[in-house]
């Protein structure tokens, strides 16, 4: 049977799209597969492109080159519309794989909301479903923007809290007071921007919790970005302490302690002042500054538990909020939070060889002081304010080595001394002692220690021994440690 002239077109389309569609669908595949297992985004495209357009623009050519189809016939205007819908969603697949995908935290890409990337996505859409429209189907898009303008109308009265959702984010995005990243405050809800779409923003709290907030309520309600001019955040913290201890002390104590808490800014300086006489307290406004909001609970934390301790070691009184009288003496509030001066000498093995006589003088002028765990005891160059005695801790002793690094020297334990120097009248410390744990330390004043040392001659001999002891392992660990480092070079 022969074919004729004017049905060999079809046969040469039919043999065609027979050979060419499954051999470019299996090479999609492949290629996708490929790009799959290097977690290539253009694989989202080819997938697009062969589930999808091929199909489509395939069956177009079927019917217009095979079947016969004129192209003003609703069927094969129908294919066409269909692929070229499939040929905008690629396109669209392919500009936010080359723009929006595997890009730096810091570039422009990242820092583009949600909401604006899918406002120009959605005018794309519509461009090109406009064009499709126009090409494929002769719509007057004149005609079809009047209907529109009198549909939206009815639309928006039905949808009106959405819409404004919608322009409240559009607003945002002109104006841009948040972005992701930022930390914001709204009514009691303080956390992260994560997420800033149509309808929301999306911030996840310090708890991990997501609190989704509508763009109408940003629009409508005040908020605090922590994060914006900068992210310098200060801090501000109300402490009370009693009306017996002078402001000035109060104030060097503290300041002391934002010094010295890692986290807290020397520049811009912190500061406090004095800034109401309470009911029950003086009020002192503390005020310092982090290099970022959400290292802000650490480093808050670690100066309140500091304020505890220096206000024990320190002497000084943070009262109770209360209008009843307590009958505590000093002595009697202090007793119930560490044990007796006098049994806790009585109990230490250094002071057993001393008289009754020097026991009592001993035991009237110690005091206690308190260290929370990684807090200085003794500063290289300080002033030493008598010989310490660990009642309950541990302590490291360290020195700076001749990199000018710090080196431990040996570590004191519950019972046992350091200060000692002091006995030659070498009140600046020549080390650091740093409290390894949280301690409790027994001061004797530097005069009643060198008064034991001269009327006492056992207890003179047990502190040279203790010093001779403490000399010889330092210089057996700095002469090891030299040693070391010279195996290291060689």
């Amino acid at each position: 049977m022969l074919i004729s002239d004017s049905e060999m077109p079809r046969l040469y389309w039919t043999l065609g799209l027979i050979a060419i569609v499954p051999l470019l669908s299996v090479a999609l595949l492949e290629l996708e597969q490929k790009l799959l297992r290097r977690h290539s985004p253009f694989r989202a495209v080819f997938r697009w492109i062969r589930t999808l357009f091929i199909p489509l623009f395939a069956t177009w050519l079927a019917i217009i080159k095979i079947a016969g189809y004129e192209l003003t016939a609703d069927l094969p205007k129908i294919i066409a519309t269909l692929a070229d819908i499939a040929g905008i969603v690629v396109g669209l697949s392919f500009i936010n794989a080359i723009l929006f995908s595997n890009v730096a935290e810091d570039s422009w890409q990242a820092r583009t909301p949600r909401l604006l990337v899918d406002i120009v996505r959605l005018f794309l859409v519509l461009i090109g479903v406009a064009i499709v429209l126009a090409l494929v189907w002769g719509v007057d898009l004149g005609q079809v923007a009047a209907a529109l303008g009198i549909g939206s109308i009815v639309i928006g009265l039905a949808i009106a809290e959405p819409l404004g959702n919608v322009f409240a984010g559009l607003m945002l995005l002109i104006e841009r007071p948040i972005a992701v990243g930022d930390w914001i405050k709204i009514g009691d809800n303080i956390g992260q921007v994560i997420e800033i779409n149509w309808r929301a923003v999306h911030l996840r709290t310090f708890v991990r919790n997501l609190v989704v907030v509508p763009n109408s309520t940003l629009a409508k309600d005040s908020f605090a970005n922590y994060s914006r001019p900068t992210r310098l955040h200060s801090e501000v913290i109300t402490l009370g302490f009693s009306y017996d201890d002078p402001p000035n002390k109060v104030r060097l104590i503290l300041l002391d302690l934002l010094e010295s808490t890692p986290g807290i800014m020397a520049d811009p300086p912190p500061a406090v002042r004095v800034a109401n006489y309470a009911d029950f307290a003086v009020e002192y406004k503390v005020v310092f500054f982090v290099e970022d909001f959400s290292r802000l609970g650490p480093i808050r934390d670690s100066f309140m538990t500091r304020v505890w301790y220096a206000a024990r070691r320190e002497g000084i009184t943070i009262p109770f909020p209360t209008a009843t009288e307590i009958g505590y003496e000093p002595k009697d509030i202090e007793e119930k939070s560490r044990p007796p001066i006098e049994s806790t000498i009585d109990s230490l093995p250094l002071f057993r060889c001393l008289n009754d006589d020097h026991l009592a003088s001993v035991k009237r002028n110690t005091t206690w002081r308190d260290f929370a765990r990684g807090e200085a005891i003794a500063d290289s160059g300080a002033r030493l304010p008598g010989l310490f005695v660990l009642a309950r801790g541990r302590v490291t002793i360290s020195q700076k080595d001749e990199s000018g690094n710090d080196s431990v020297c040996f570590e004191v334990n519950p019972g046992d001394i350091f200060g000692e120097s002091i006995a030659n009248g070498g009140m600046i410390s020549e080390y650091t002692a740093t409290a390894s744990e949280d301690s409790q330390c027994l001061v004797i004043d530097p005069d009643q220690f060198r008064k034991l040392l001269f009327d006492s001659p056992r207890f003179s001999r047990e502190i040279a021994r203790i010093s001779e002891m403490r000399s010889h392992s330092q210089h057996t660990h700095l002469r090891h440690k030299s040693t070391n480092r010279s195996i290291s070079k060689a």
